[in-house]
């Protein structure tokens, strides 16, 4: 059974209400409390709340067929370049790196090349003794290769 507290709007509801014909509030009070007032919805609710969760739905596939259109369109820029406007990005690329050079003191060039030597140190000191031995096996069959590709070369 609920509280005994009662607020405001159940006060006026049991006291206007037509229970009173049955000449007591008393009955009132039980008929309410064993009856109560079906709670009113808060916010969207049955036919309108599915049709929001439809358009939200709707709202979340058009946002990702964009982005795949987008995304695709920029594929297909790519692979429409032809090989003239590769070259010439490339090419302003490359002068990019050559000012970035010529503008790089003795020094930065210096500390760059230090740090990368730091680096490989780092590197082949965290590999175990298995992944050396791979490594090192890896490149002895590329140089073998590339010997049989040479003296292929130079009996033909």
């Amino acid at each position: 059974m609920t509280s005994l507290l009662l607020s405001a709007m159940e006060c006026r509801i049991i006291r206007d209400s037509p229970c009173k014909i049955f000449g007591s509030y008393y009955f009132c009070f039980v008929q309410f409390c064993l009856f109560p007032m079906p709670k009113r919805k808060r916010g969207v609710a049955g036919d309108a709340a599915c049709r929001q969760q439809a358009i939200m739905k709707r709202k979340e596939e058009l946002l990702q067929l964009t982005k795949k259109e987008t995304a695709d369109f920029q594929l297909w820029q790519k692979v429409a370049r032809t090989e003239e406007q590769n070259n010439s990005l490339l090419t302003v690329m490359a002068q990019r790196g050559r000012k970035r050079r010529a503008e790089e003191t003795e020094e930065q060039r210096n500390r760059g090349l230090s740090d990368m030597a730091q680096r490989g140190r780092d590197k082949k000191a965290e590999e175990t003794e298995e992944q050396r031995n791979s490594r090192l096996s890896d490149m002895a069959q590329r140089s073998q290769e590339r010997r049989a590709k040479e003296s292929r070369r130079t009996k033909e």
